[in-house]
């Protein structure tokens, strides 16, 4: 847990990159000057300490995890991982490749050691080759990739989820998946439950044929789409207290606005003899009526964007300017809030992702609960980790520079005048 401090022992905690980060993180918060200069010091933790992690090195060091080598990842080189991971895809009878490919299983190997990121299947691919267990892998989902868990609702995951959970080979995936290719789409009366629902209902099968009856279902869920029903309705309640959030501001400047007007009109007419003193009170009721009452309804997609993104500056058409201008866009792997973003979620053209649920409820504990800093932060990680869980989503992890950010400003007296603050030093010093 976060602002415990303890000592790090064992091999395990050796190699966890989470330990730097957590030094550097506890650096900053616990320094004298942060809470008088928290936007600069944050901004400056970003741009020099908070380095991204890629998944290159994350590799490497599961692989030193399992030859109970406890040294740096870079104390081998290139060939010594290599050599690992060729031996024990052979060993797992595992392929270079779920599909066919005339790519040379070395150079394979060498793009998984080199790259920043892979895709989905890959991790999965890995997961059959260097024998993981399902916690691996979901790890390597979840915190390496900064993506959602196992999808229960996509058919080839869960059988590679099925796979590692029952310790079983690629030959026995191969099995599997074309029994279920070979069989027909079936209704079970389960197509729209939640995720977790699904995953629990998957937990209790006991054998192969329960199994494949089972994900037959959902060949008709969505359309072919395998978006979770959980995490869209996670989103939506937190979008609308988003939305609730602004309406209140709105109508408290509406009214702020008006009551000045109708106080600057009355100070004009004060020592007017024409007009009854009565009058004068309703004329000046009459101007505080005319303010504007938003609901809901009325907040738009651009009214999000602006406090969502408050610190983006503008362009000339009322865009965001563009993630290149932002010193700090590929550490937050060019995510932001924007109203384009908003509306593929809300027309179903995008899934919904942790950075979404993350920065809506940043944005709402940042604006309403009003405990100490301290508390506030504790309150703001408990639940969000609670909704993240229930998503199927990694808690919030240090080693992720964005989630970083989000709580070294929910640690400041003003968290939302800090998020801006930085967002615009990294405009600035573009």
């Amino acid at each position: 847990m976060i602002f415990t401090k303890g000592e790090n022992k064992g091999m395990e905690n050796n190699l966890d990159f989470t330990i730097a980060m957590e030094d550097d993180f506890y650096s900053v918060v616990d320094n004298e000057d942060f809470l008088n200069k928290d936007a600069e010091a944050i901004y400056d933790y970003l741009c020099n300490k908070a380095k991204p992690i890629p998944f290159c090195d994350y590799l490497k060091r599961y692989i030193l995890r399992k030859l109970n080598r406890d040294v740096d990842v870079n104390f081998f080189d290139l060939k010594f991982y290599q050599t690992y991971i060729i031996q024990s895809f052979n060993q797992n009878m595992t392929p270079k490749s779920f599909t066919e490919t005339t790519t040379k299983t070395a150079m394979i190997t060498k793009n998984w050691l080199q790259q920043a990121s892979v895709s989905r299947k890959a991790i999965f691919l890995l997961g059959f080759g260097l024998g993981m267990t399902v916690d691996e892998v979901s790890e390597f989902l979840v915190k390496v990739q900064k993506e959602y868990d196992f999808n229960m609702k996509d058919p080839f995951e869960v059988i590679c989820w099925y796979c590692y959970s029952h310790h079983l080979k690629y030959r026995d995936y191969l099995r599997i998946m074309n029994r279920y290719s070979e069989m027909f789409q079936i209704s079970d009366g389960h197509e729209f439950d939640s995720t977790v629902t699904i995953k629990n209902s998957f937990s209790k099968l006991d054998n192969e044929d329960d199994l494949v009856e089972r994900l037959c279902a959902l060949k008709n869920e969505n359309n072919g789409k395998h978006f979770s029903v959980t995490t869209r309705m996670c989103f939506d309640k937190l979008y609308d207290d988003v939305r609730e959030i602004i309406v209140e501001q709105k109508n408290n400047d509406e009214e702020e606005f008006f009551e000045r007007k109708a106080a600057l009109y009355l100070d004009r007419i004060e020592n007017s003899d024409k007009i009854p003193f009565e009058e004068k009170l309703q004329r000046a009721s009459i101007i505080r009526q005319s303010a504007k009452r938003y609901t809901v309804s009325d907040i738009t997609e651009g009214d999000v964007e602006k406090c969502l993104c408050c610190g983006i500056p503008f362009d000339e058409k009322g865009n965001l300017v563009k993630n290149k201008y932002s010193t700090l866009a590929s550490l937050f792997r060019n995510k932001r809030m924007s109203r384009q973003h908003i509306r593929d979620i809300i027309v179903g053209k995008t899934d919904v992702d942790r950075f979404d649920l993350i920065t809506l409820n940043f944005y709402i504990y940042a604006m309403r609960n009003e405990k100490s800093a301290k508390q506030r932060c504790f309150d703001f990680i408990e639940n969000t980790n609670q909704k993240l869980r229930g998503c199927n989503m990694g808690e919030i992890y240090l080693a992720n520079p964005y989630e970083t950010f989000l709580l070294m400003c929910m640690l400041s007296d003003y968290p939302m005048g800090t998020y801006s603050d930085v967002l615009e030093l990294s405009y600035r010093q573009a």
